[in-house]
């Protein structure tokens, strides 16, 4: 195993063939370095509650859970898409521990209700961050990280770096 790099959020070893060979763990990790440090943690955090208990979770399904919950959030701020995410993996892993089960939907409807009241919070504290558009509906000044196709290019660029 040649090593990449230590994952800076589970110190694990990034081998640079199994990244190079597998498409799912490449877009997996544009996901994750598209985000700042706090809300790629708790990204990959959400996403560990659905690793089954006998096996691994495959990169694959990994990265459809990752672009699935970036889908639903993508019109909240940061900071309550960050908060948000670790307010419910620690909610979904007491309720786990209390009753002594693992079981995770694929609808996200917990996460859904977790966004939704985590916004109205921010709204209220955060009133000069708000906009009225035309339609009367609350507008929240969202800055987003890049795209995952200029994520990808540039994780390319700075690959193709290490290549020659």
């Amino acid at each position: 195993m040649q090593k990449l790099a230590k994952c800076p959020h589970c110190r694990g070893l990034l081998d640079i063939f199994a990244v190079a060979i597998n498409k799912a763990s490449d877009e997996l990790l544009c996901i994750y370095t598209a985000l700042p440090g706090q809300a790629s943690a708790a990204l990959a955090n959400y996403v560990q509650l659905f690793t089954p208990d006998k096996s691994d979770l495959s990169s694959a399904r990994q990265l459809k859970i990752s672009k699935d919950v970036i889908e639903l959030t993508k019109e909240f701020d940061l900071a309550v898409f960050t908060q948000s995410l670790n307010i419910t993996v620690t909610s979904i892993r007491d309720h786990w521990q209390r009753n002594g089960y693992r079981r995770m939907g694929d609808d996200h409807a917990y996460l859904k209700k977790v966004l939704e009241t985590e916004q109205q919070k921010f709204i209220q504290s955060h009133p000069k961050q708000t906009v009225v558009s035309a339609n009367k509906s609350i507008e929240v000044r969202t800055e987003r990280p890049e795209t995952l196709e200029e994520s990808t290019r540039k994780w390319q660029e700075n690959i193709a770096k290490y290549r020659r």
